[in-house]
């Protein structure tokens, strides 16, 4: 079972499942936690290789993506939530829109920050070259790197620094695991039409995301299920940087999807 920690409010049914950015854990959503408990009963996960989850042991042919969304499915199966909002974060972007591939029924709404479909070929090219040389270099040289990459800016460093010390927990075989897996999601994506999941869905950049948005901003378009908005002067951690804004427009929205009749 994923370590996770649960968040009850005796005074609501429905429950926002959380899942973080590569190389974080569930304390990144440390910002959120009084906010959202005031509405809902939260569920907060490590994803395999993280925080207090066990180290990635996916030996199946379906790729760690894959696995991961299972092991969510399979967590709230076992903790009796048959339906659930997500909340996700980069890596938990790509996690939710394989649950939602997999058991539709599963997400009642979802607020996807810093999405991921695919990577900047730029991107995606110093992936693949760190990839090639991986055995030559400690593994958190290469996490700072790509996190400076991520979040490149003075306003940035502050959390910047959080997500290094977090990095620092995975481990060099778990953190090559995810970065292979992540070096490959236009495969996980090859089945998802995101324009046309019948799921409603909220999709908040940081506008100083420079490594991600652009690319992202391809795939974002507006329609009964789906929407947008980016914030001012924040990046790729836009919920640690500004967590009062994304609070409110995350819960707002949220909100706005709940069964009638929820409230105890």
């Amino acid at each position: 079972m994923l370590h996770h920690k649960i968040i009850q409010n005796t005074e609501h049914d429905e429950w926002v499942v959380m899942l973080h950015a590569v190389g974080g854990s569930y304390h990144t959503f440390y910002k959120q936690e009084v906010d959202f408990q005031r509405h809902f009963n939260l569920l907060m996960v490590d994803l395999p290789g993280h925080g207090g989850s066990r180290d990635i042991q996916n030996d199946t042919e379906e790729g760690l993506i894959v696995f991961t969304a299972k092991q969510v499915i399979q967590l709230m199966k076992d903790l009796g939530i048959p339906k659930a909002h997500f909340v996700g974060v980069s890596l938990g972007t790509i996690i939710i829109h394989t649950i939602m591939h997999l058991d539709e029924a599963k997400v009642q709404s979802a607020c996807l920050g810093s999405a991921l479909t695919s990577f900047d070929p730029t991107l995606l090219s110093l992936a693949n070259r760190a990839w090639k040389v991986r055995s030559l270099i400690p593994y958190m040289m290469m996490f700072r790197y790509f996190g400076h990459r991520l979040l490149p800016y003075p306003n940035h460093q502050e959390h910047l620094h959080y997500f290094i010390s977090e990095g620092k927990k995975m481990g060099r075989e778990n953190f090559y695991q995810w970065m292979d897996a992540l070096r490959h999601i236009e495969m996980v994506f090859e089945n998802i039409e995101i324009k046309t999941i019948a799921i409603p869905r909220l999709y908040i950049s940081g506008e100083e995301d420079i490594s991600i948005l652009p690319h992202f901003r391809k795939e974002l378009t507006r329609n009964q299920y789906m929407n947008y908005t980016i914030l001012k002067k924040c990046g790729h951690l836009f919920h640690m940087e500004k967590p009062e804004e994304f609070n409110h427009i995350a819960l707002s929205f949220l909100l706005s999807h709940m069964n009638e009749g929820s409230s105890k």
